[in-house]
């Protein structure tokens, strides 16, 4: 034992053990249980987290279609649709096109492709119809289209019914050349964006089988009491209305289904496709005058019919005319062709071809028997001449230079 204490580890072993015994008999040194409680004062504050369902935080989405034509009612592939704000889309091989807008949202659309005129629409979620774009070539002289008013933020809110009192559901609320449409909901109510000024409110409403009308009103003008926000607008109740139906027919008097049909009158514009048979109906009509056309339609063009609306139903046929591409040639009144003139056709009010005269003097553009009228313009300056006649056999402009 004598030779075991006299060893220096010993020692320091023995003074080690007791160091740390009495650091733990003062409670200096302890394992502690994680299991038991701990009286550690009261916790600081956490924030609390909230955490969203990302579908409820997702903007609702209402989609918008439409289609592209030409002059002529080819389809247009490959049209720029360019939604304010939103990004651009392009049309399909049907001249389809769709874009996704936030639900209850107004946007201005541009509407392009190389070789035509680009036109603007105005489109709101409660349109009655597809947005129909039929752009016209462009020629040298053209300016560019000017976008559409500016809108204000500034929404009504109203109620229609019919004579009886009952709500009106499903039916087309406008104000009156603003472009601008809502639709009524189960209860007969509507949010409609309205443009600046006096309002002039109208009720299309198709109906139903019993009424074979459908209804419609026009209101007095209106006039919002803000700038901005919601307004509350009159109740409107519309009255029993009239229809107007008819068929489109081609060249050869043989029924076409899918031709897109304009109707305009009394404040009202809508534009929709005929159905089988060529077979076309619009209802909810106020009684007055109407310019309904058949729109051109796979190179043939129609001819807008004026119809007094003053029964229950007014019937009609549209015909479309052949427009073919004629090769025409452009003289002045000794003979001499113009060469490197600019011959533009227009049919129905609107610009159909236009094409630029060769070494000889001749054009091709679209010529509907004598419903064509020309724009004859020189190649440097894009001065007018004046066509003094035009001769269909064979066919000849005949112009007076600058």
């Amino acid at each position: 034992m004598r030779a075991c204490w006299q060893r220096p580890s010993i020692a320091v072993g023995c003074g080690a053990v007791l160091l740390v015994a009495g650091f733990v008999w003062h409670g200096e040194l302890r394992v502690n249980d994680r299991s038991a409680p701990r009286n550690v004062g009261p916790a600081a504050p956490t924030p609390v987290v909230v955490r969203r369902d990302a579908a409820a935080t997702k903007t609702p989405m209402s989609l918008r279609q439409g289609r592209v034509f030409d002059a002529r009612g080819f389809l247009l592939v490959g049209a720029e649709i360019v939604p304010m704000q939103h990004a651009p889309v392009r049309s399909d091989g049907d001249g389809a096109f769709q874009f996704s807008v936030p639900v209850g949202s107004c946007v201005d659309v541009l509407v392009r492709s190389k070789g035509q005129l680009p036109r603007w629409l105005r489109s709101s979620e409660g349109d009655p119809d597809l947005l129909l774009a039929q752009l016209q070539p462009s020629a040298p002289w053209d300016a560019e289209p000017s976008p559409l008013p500016e809108r204000r933020d500034l929404r009504g809110e109203g109620v229609v019914r019919d004579a009886s009192g009952r709500a009106l559901a499903g039916a087309f609320v406008t104000a009156i050349g603003s472009g601008l449409w809502a639709r009524t909901d189960d209860l007969g109510r509507y949010t409609l964006p309205l443009p600046p000024g006096a309002v002039t409110l109208l009720v299309h409403d198709a109906g139903e089988a019993l009424h074979v009308g459908g209804h419609a009103l026009r209101s007095e003008p209106f006039v919002g009491s803000r700038d901005q926000g919601s307004v509350p607008l009159p109740e409107l109740v519309a009255a029993p209305a009239a229809a107007i139906r008819g068929t489109v027919r081609d060249p050869r008097g043989v029924p076409m289904e899918g031709v897109p049909v304009q109707l305009r009158g009394e404040g009202l514009e809508r534009r929709f496709a005929s159905g089988p048979g060529g077979a076309f109906r619009v209802a909810g009509l106020l009684q007055g005058h109407y310019e309904v056309q058949a729109l051109a339609f796979r190179g043939a063009i129609g001819s807008a019919v004026s119809v007094t609306l003053d029964r229950a139903v007014a019937e009609l046929d549209l015909r479309l005319d052949a427009a073919d591409e004629v090769r025409v040639r452009v003289v002045t009144a000794t003979g001499v062709p113009v060469v490197g003139a600019f011959v533009a056709s227009t049919i129905g009010g609107q610009r159909r071809g236009i094409a630029q005269a060769d070494e000889a003097g001749i054009a091709m553009v679209p010529v509907a028997a004598a419903r064509t009228e020309f724009d004859v313009r020189t190649a440097e300056q894009f001065a007018p001449c004046s066509v003094q006649r035009f001769d269909s056999e064979p066919p000849t402009l005949v112009v007076a230079l600058p």
